[in-house]
């Protein structure tokens, strides 16, 4: 027979007059036997002893008697509660006053017992109850507080958590520092690896966030994969740098999956809370715009908030709030520049360059605009809107035999190549508009090539078939340039500026844009090179084998107007 070892019960009781108790003792010592338990008990007659009995060593409840020559009434209480708000309190009176039990709850008993029952089965009861409440309580407010993945603080226990450390700074007791922890590219995770090893990854970064944290720092997970640290008694920014580090040292170990073959990295956003900050929501926006530019680089970054990402964040948002009403009132537009061939000048194809013309006549240049349409989802509807306008001019001009059409290229954003719907919708486009699809070419950076690259394949695979071409721009300055050559269906490849700057200058630059035109050769694709600004540009490119070439000099991006008058001339880019 297996005989289970009795239950200890270690309770606290707080009360001054000897005979109630006296009572009290009895009543516990009968309970005890009566439950099979061990009673544990230690008394105080004052609040006071009773808090310095819990300073030595907590219990499992607390007996409060309501008179105490140091606490009256519910005082004593709210005092016990505030200081150990996890430990259940029950409440001794001599009075029989019903209106007396929402008082006892509010101050934070769980229970009250008149001293006049306090008999062996009654006592028990109230101890079970109040202890099994308490418990309840905790546990509502840790599902309440906690995230249920991770384990860690969710997003409003942890405002909770910074706005008592603002308070604290403010007084003067202990200054801190917000860290905002994104990890980069977790889609992919979850679309390559499945969504159980995604929630591992989460819970690994969770678990590596703990074993740095000190005692009094917090840590939470705040949205899908954006982590979210309290650091205290962080004063300044070296002291921020050295514990971020830390945390970016302990998340080492789970930067690699799949035997090392895919990468985990993670974008930092850092905020010291300083004195005078007014409001929570501030500082945790300061962090998220650190985070923003954080995200802007290539690696793990960790960047602290300074004032100037305020201007550059406004800016953008008002950007982001005009982008979507200019869309519709098609103040997106194309300008094209020039393709040539390389050996005699005649205009071969164009690129077609989207820009922006505001309502007040500003233009607001590409570089600034397209990471803002691609981080607000509107670079779909945008890069839609612009296709369907080219499709419909080049619709227009086939619509007169007089005149000369050649193939435009657009670029492609690498967000809409990974979207499974995207060659379906840029077929149709073409379709509707009866154009011949030789007449199109699409352009993608090796960034498209990074992430998904199983759907960005077969989106080309079916343009391409459909006979529109393919081209991969600034060719030498992504990831895996040669081996995309070999796995992507593409017919050109455009030389990246950077190579074409020291071309006829510079050995390795002649030798790498020779070893791509021979490629091209043995592989099928022609080559274009972009950037031409000088005539020693164009005739070493020319001597290298380069297919075709692009730049400003031969002409700079037109309207569509000017590039139509081009065309009607004599079909060259005049550069004498």
């Amino acid at each position: 027979m297996i005989h289970n070892s009795p239950k200890t019960l270690s309770i606290l009781l707080i009360e001054d007059n000897p005979a109630d108790r006296r009572l009290a003792e009895i009543a516990l010592d009968e309970a005890a036997m009566e439950g099979h338990m061990i009673c544990d008990l230690r008394t105080a007659g004052t609040l006071a002893e009773g808090l310095a009995c819990l300073q030595e060593a907590t219990c499992s409840v607390i007996l409060i008697d309501l008179d105490l020559p140091d606490a009256k009434g519910l005082d004593g209480v709210r005092r016990l509660h505030a200081a150990y708000p996890d430990i259940p309190i029950v409440v001794l009176t001599g009075l029989s006053d019903q209106s007396l039990t929402m008082g006892v709850l509010e101050a934070g008993a769980g229970d009250y017992l008149e001293k006049s029952d306090m008999r062996p089965k009654a006592l028990l009861r109230t101890l079970r109850y109040a202890i099994e409440r308490k418990a309840m309580e905790c546990r509502l407010v840790e599902l309440a507080e906690t995230d249920s993945l991770t384990g860690l603080l969710n997003r409003r226990a942890f405002l909770a958590n910074v706005e008592v450390a603002r308070l604290q700074v403010a007084e003067g007791l202990s200054e801190s520092a917000i860290l905002l922890i994104d990890l980069d590219r977790f889609k992919d995770i979850n679309d390559l690896f499945g969504h159980q090893t995604g929630d591992e990854v989460l819970v690994a970064i969770a678990d590596a966030i703990k074993t740095v944290l000190s005692e009094n720092d917090s840590a939470a997970r705040i949205g899908g994969d954006e982590f979210a640290v309290l650091l205290r008694n962080v004063a300044t920014e070296e002291a921020a740098f050295s514990r971020t580090d830390e945390i970016l040292a302990a998340l080492k170990a789970i930067c690699m999956l799949n035997d090392g073959r895919f990468g985990v990295h993670f974008s930092v956003g850092v905020s010291l809370i300083s004195y005078g900050e007014t409001e929570t929501s501030t500082l945790i926006s300061r962090a998220d715009h650190a985070l923003y530019k954080s995200k802007q680089t290539k690696d793990t970054a960790v960047v602290l908030y300074d004032a100037q990402m305020d201007a550059s964040f406004n800016e953008k948002q008002v950007l982001k709030q005009k982008m979507a009403a200019d869309i519709q009132q098609n103040r997106f537009y194309l300008d094209f520049q020039p393709i040539v061939d390389a050996g005699n000048h005649s205009i071969v194809a164009a690129e077609g360059l989207a820009r922006w013309r505001g309502e007040d006549g500003a233009l607001v240049g590409p570089v600034t605009f397209i990471p803002i349409a691609e981080e607000s989802g509107m670079i779909a509807t945008l890069g839609g809107r612009l296709f369907d306008d080219l499709c419909a001019c080049i619709s227009k001009r086939f619509s007169d035999q007089k005149n000369v059409v050649i193939p435009i290229s657009i670029n492609v954003s690498p967000i809409q190549a990974r979207d499974p719907g995207f060659a379906v919708r840029f077929i149709n486009t073409i379709e509707r508009h009866a154009i011949p699809p030789q007449y199109i070419n699409i352009e993608l950076t090796e960034s498209s090539f990074v992430h998904s690259i199983d759907v960005v394949q077969t989106n080309l695979e079916m343009i391409r078939h459909y006979g529109v071409g393919v081209q991969i721009d600034d060719f030498g300055t992504g990831y895996s340039s040669l081996s995309l050559l070999k796995d992507l269906p593409f017919d050109a490849v455009k030389i990246d500026r950077s190579f074409v700057q020291d071309v006829g200058k510079v050995v390795w630059a002649d030798a790498i844009v020779k070893a791509l035109v021979d490629m091209g050769e043995n592989l099928g694709f022609r080559t274009i090179a972009e950037g031409i600004e000088t005539e020693e540009q164009a005739l070493a490119l020319r001597d290298l084998g380069v297919t075709c070439l692009q730049g400003y000099y031969f002409s700079r991006p037109i309207s569509r107007e000017a590039f139509a008058t081009l065309l009607s001339g004599d079909g060259y880019c005049n550069v004498a």
